[in-house]
């Protein structure tokens, strides 16, 4: 739909933080393919990994570029558990 990218690409960043402060935005980027493949999913999606993926993160070069590439802040989006609990 020409519609909706239209609609999407005119929302502003900041509108994306404030309700990526208040709910999981992961639902709403999955709605629409302007959304998932928008750089505002890339500011404001968080990562969280555990288990396999974790220890996959951790060792695999390759694979922590990707993740990398998936968001903006590593720092500040992505999290990581390698506990066993």
């Amino acid at each position: 739909m020409i519609y909706s990218s239209i609609v999407f690409n005119r929302l502003p960043l900041a509108l994306f933080r404030v309700i990526s402060q208040y709910t999981n935005m992961s639902i709403l980027f999955t709605t629409c393919k302007y959304l998932w493949h928008g750089e505002e999913r890339k500011e404001v999606i968080h990562l969280f990994l555990k288990d396999n993926v974790a220890t996959k993160f951790a060792l695999d070069d390759t694979f922590r570029n990707y993740i990398y590439s998936r968001v903006q802040s590593p720092d500040r989006q992505i999290s990581i558990n390698l506990s066993t609990n």
